[in-house]
């Protein structure tokens, strides 16, 4: 029995050497890096807590606490790995909102040898692990004296506690619930309650087309002088479109992009989107979509669209396999063209850009090939060929509502950008703060018929720095709807409109860090 302490201390021993072995081949696959050597010593302390925690249960518990850590390992190193950044709260919001078709998708995508060698080396190093951790016992008494001192070190090293994944995964779990439970509560409520409403009258006809594009970068967009042409049919029509230069995104991520953009109040606990404000205000509102409705979860950007009077997606079996093209979509937008209210607003949400790059155009959009490109070059064709699609998507859209003769608006804006090795060693985007700026600048544009430029006059000031957070209000002016939580000032079409700090991510000014 006196020989138990040093045989603990020595299996503790190993195993602390064994997750040192797994940060020596991180740091070899990818490089040093600070947050990543504090998740070490955080692993550590957790590996430490969960060890002394196990000892109080029988075999089969010690192997499922096991079985999570070597799990944590794996997401974390894979996280890291592939997008160079710690594992964050928006990662959660995302992998709830992702369906098995993004899965499969995202994973072919991000493959890579790299990736393979590090599984292998961690399988087999924490497979060789699993015996020192089964057999290592503690005493009562220094049992609770190094859980008490694990608990204290987790509580107290803020910096360390932040890179724990228990920890942040329950934060963003708890996070989401609180914004799923609001929308949820007002995908019921078709009108939100707003105050002092103010509408022109309903025998005024207005068509207003919003497209609602997918991880389009500014960058790779031919109106913005990329030297690619991309958007051929767009420059055809140049002269008719208002081209906005300094618009972004608040987030690089589509649930935290849109689900602000097409809100009012992100704080409010009275919710408020936009589309229950068109409602209020006697508008025929249709949300078409080329995505899917589902993830884990009801996705949350779903969740607003079912304010909408008319929901319709073309993808609801989300383990097919691939997406159809957004053409798929003309159709259903024909059926709301040709509806019969006086006031309508169509939401058009595509595909876009959304990886895996080349599953997004059919082959007559293939502009950009070259046999003998390298990996990342064929990502980028793969990406420009999918703007070019884009370009055909909201070219056709505009045409179609052109043929209406009626006074009408176009509105186009991507969810957020994308990094495709322009500024960083990476194709995609991050919903971290180690992010480019690619991934946040976006293209956002505006047609106008003759009709509505007669009668309503807006203001041109292309040069604005402006954020998506603040979408729904410019979406509102644009269709003369007013209230008390519509502010002019957060308009970019409006005379009245004032820039602000454009704190993206929630954590720092875009234009300190990027400009």
């Amino acid at each position: 029995m006196k020989s138990q302490p040093a045989s603990t201390l020595r299996y503790a021993t190993v195993l602390l050497l064994g997750l040192f072995c797994i940060q020596l081949t991180e740091y070899f696959l990818s490089g040093f890096s600070q947050f990543r050597t504090l998740n070490f010593l955080e692993n550590s302390l957790f590996l430490v807590a969960i060890l002394i925690i196990s000892s109080f249960f029988r075999s089969i518990i010690k192997r499922i606490f096991y079985a999570v850590f070597v799990f944590v390992l794996l997401v974390e190193g894979f996280y890291f790995l592939t997008f160079g950044a710690p594992f964050s709260s928006s990662a959660v919001f995302i992998a709830f909102d992702t369906s098995p078709t993004e899965v499969q998708e995202f994973f072919s995508y991000n493959y890579s040898h790299k990736l393979a060698v590090y599984f292998l080396i961690v399988l087999t190093i924490t497979i060789s692990m699993w015996s020192f951790f089964k057999n290592t016992a503690f005493t009562v008494f220094k049992r609770n004296i190094l859980f008490f001192i694990s608990v204290l070190a987790i509580v107290f090293l803020t910096s360390i506690r932040q890179q724990n994944f228990p920890f942040i995964f329950v934060k963003g779990a708890l996070q989401y619930l609180q914004i799923y439970t609001l929308l949820d509560a007002d995908s019921s409520n078709k009108k939100g309650n707003f105050t002092n409403l103010v509408y022109e009258s309903n025998s005024e006809e207005l068509l207003c087309v919003v497209i609602v594009g997918e991880s389009t970068s500014r960058a790779h967009f031919g109106l913005y002088n990329y030297e690619r042409s991309t958007t051929p049919k767009l420059a055809s029509i140049k002269n008719e479109l208002i081209k906005y230069n300094d618009v972004i995104s608040g987030q690089t991520y589509i649930i935290g992009s849109l689900t602000r953009a097409l809100s009012f109040d992100n704080n409010s606990k009275k919710g408020n989107n936009i589309i229950q404000l068109l409602n209020a205000a006697v508008y025929k509102t249709f949300w078409i979509s080329n995505q899917t409705p589902v993830g884990l979860y009801e996705t949350l950007v779903t969740k607003i669209a079912k304010t909408s009077d008319n929901l319709f997606f073309s993808n609801t079996i989300p383990n097919t396999g691939a997406y159809p093209f957004d053409e798929i979509l003309f159709p259903t937008f024909e059926q709301a063209l040709n509806h019969s209210a006086n006031k309508k607003v169509i939401f058009v949400h595509l595909m876009g850009a959304h990886g895996n790059y080349k599953l997004r155009y059919p082959p007559e959009f293939q502009h950009f090939y070259d046999k003998n490109a390298n990996s990342k070059q064929a990502i980028v064709n793969h990406y420009d060929n999918a703007v070019v699609y884009t370009d055909y998507m909201i070219y056709e859209i505009i045409q179609r509502v052109k043929k209406q003769k009626v006074k009408s608006i176009v509105l186009y804006f991507s969810d957020h950008g994308e990094e495709v090795y322009d500024s960083i060693d990476f194709a995609g985007h991050t919903p971290s703060q180690l992010i480019s700026k690619n991934m946040l600048e976006i293209p956002f544009l505006l047609w106008q018929s003759k009709e509505y430029k007669q009668e309503k006059l807006l203001e041109m000031d292309t040069s604005r720095k402006y954020v998506l957070d603040d979408l729904s209000h410019s979406i509102a002016d644009l269709c003369g709807v007013n209230a008390l939580e519509v502010h002019p000032s957060k308009s970019i079409f409006s005379s009245h409109f004032q820039e602000t700090h454009r704190i993206v991510l929630d954590t720092f000014n875009f234009d300190r860090r990027f400009y």
